[in-house]
């Protein structure tokens, strides 16, 4: 798998698997063919536009440990489909801000967000889809899952912009503790109740990440 170290402004990306590390705060990276980018180790402030061209295919897969800002925008113009899984766990307070322009015919759009919250950390989520007029045929699902470990304060505001009829737009979004009913079965096994929350975080967090032999390293 290439690495590429990104410290242009705009890059383009075609037909390839790539590991992505940022050296700068603010960039467009335009998708051309089928593409997927893990990015997994950037927990520096980040400014990411994305433009996905006509018939075009990204997943993206990204993991951030106690990032304090990140701003991603989403450009979907024809025929595409796009998945987006981030995952992030936060001992600090979070700030996201998450937008997608939906501009053309016949896409596949899934936003999948999965979040923890631990000692002090909260995460702020404001996500948008802004679907423009007179476009057809287009699914769009926004889903986030924030897991909160502590008593602080998190926040999702879904936003659903939508100026045509034929398309399919959905949002859900849940703030929540750890089930009850996990850590009765685990502690069942015999596992203490921190090993068992420790299970039921990695796992919440590794299955939204589609790459199948990577680790969720929260102890690091």
């Amino acid at each position: 798998m290439n690495k590429i170290i990104v410290k242009d402004s705009n890059i383009t990306i075609t037909d390839k698997e790539v590991n992505l590390c940022f050296d700068t705060n603010k960039v467009t990276i335009t998708i051309d063919g089928t593409v997927c980018i893990n990015d997994l180790d950037n927990n520096k402030y980040l400014e990411l536009n994305i433009v996905l061209l006509k018939d075009s295919k990204l997943l993206y897969n990204r993991f951030n440990k106690d990032i304090s800002n990140f701003k991603i925008n989403f450009e979907v113009i024809e025929n595409s489909n796009l998945e987006f899984n981030y995952s992030l766990y936060q001992t600090i307070p979070s700030n996201i801000l998450f937008n997608a322009n939906v501009l053309g015919n016949n896409n596949n759009i899934k936003f999948n967000i999965r979040g923890v919250t631990n000692d002090n950390g909260s995460i702020y989520v404001d996500a948008t889809s802004d679907c423009v007029k007179n476009i057809k045929n287009n699914d769009v699902l926004e889903s986030i899952k924030i897991i909160n470990l502590t008593d602080n304060n998190n926040v999702i505001i879904p936003n659903l912009l939508v100026s045509s009829n034929d398309i399919i737009v959905n949002h859900n979004a849940t703030i929540s503790n750890v089930d009850d009913s996990y850590l009765f079965y685990l502690e069942s096994k015999c596992l203490d109740t921190d090993c068992a929350k420790k299970l039921i975080v990695n796992g919440f967090l590794k299955e939204n990440i589609k790459i199948s032999d990577w680790e969720v390293k929260l102890d690091e």
